[in-house]
């Protein structure tokens, strides 16, 4: 009786909302093909529901328990196929008014923000260039400063976040920055929309007491309550390409390692 109705039970879970982000995330990850989590989820339904209504007999116990073995050997290849970045613990420092030649300014986190980082300790500096022009086509730089505390298990992967908001992610990686304090594994994500519809380029990464991981399930992985963990999304608007914003991003991370000013 339960192998024969599986299919609902199956369709029943696709109906949970963070199940779109998490299918589309792993089928980017295990095909390489970038495709939104809604469209998987009704191709799994369609599927799903023409096995229930077609398929006569019940699928046997053994049958299920091994594709069930089998997605779980497919998800471990993945993971290791794709193992997560790392570099080391780099913070910046707290309240930078002056970083280079842009002027901060301190900003009260939006309500999304806080709903997203509930229980967490939100910090947003918004910075500007000092001559009022751009870098790199790069207009605005936005800086949230997040130290996660609370229940970790409510917060949500920055792609989420944007999703959420009406913004279209673009383009989605982990990369290795160098920096003054040694490397640092940032996530790299391109999206546009939304109510700021210009283009955005966002580093994000999260900051242990050992090292440093763009990637979020790492992270809840290995968070262990009373470690420091901080998170950092670093937000360039604009810019006269992908490559020119990113420049824009790591020059600003290096020059608040290397000078910046908290006056």
């Amino acid at each position: 009786m339960f192998i024969g109705t599986l299919p609902l039970f199956v369709l029943l879970a696709l109906g949970c909302p963070s199940t779109g982000y998490w299918s589309g995330y792993y089928f980017r990850l295990l095909c390489g093909i970038d495709l939104a989590g809604l469209t998987l989820k009704l191709i799994a339904a369609a599927v799903l529901a023409a096995g229930f209504i077609w398929v006569r007999r019940p699928a046997k116990l053994h049958t299920v328990f091994f594709v069930a073995a089998a997605v779980l050997v497919a998800g471990a290849m993945v993971a290791k196929l794709n193992p997560p970045r790392f570099g080391e613990p780099v913070r910046l420092r707290e309240n930078l008014t002056r970083v280079g030649g842009w002027i901060g300014v301190s900003e009260s986190p939006s309500a999304g923000e806080r709903r997203f980082f509930s229980g967490c300790e939100v910090s947003r500096w918004v910075f500007f260039r000092k001559d009022g022009g751009k870098s790199g086509g790069v207009t605005s730089l936005v800086l949230l400063a997040v130290k996660l505390g609370g229940d970790v298990h409510k917060l949500h992967p920055t792609e989420l976040c944007m999703r959420s908001g009406g913004r279209e992610v673009i383009s989605n990686r982990e990369k290795v920055v160098d920096t003054t304090q040694g490397p640092l594994a940032v996530q790299e994500l391109r999206s546009a929309g939304g109510v700021a519809a210009a283009a955005h380029l966002t580093y994000t990464w999260y900051v242990g007491p050992h090292w440093s991981t763009g990637n979020f399930m790492t992270f809840r992985r290995v968070w262990q309550k009373g470690d420091a963990w901080l998170s950092y999304q670093l937000v360039a608007t604009g810019g006269d390409s992908e490559k020119s914003a990113a420049e824009t991003i790591e020059k600003f991370i290096n020059d608040a390692l290397a000078g910046g000013c908290n006056e």
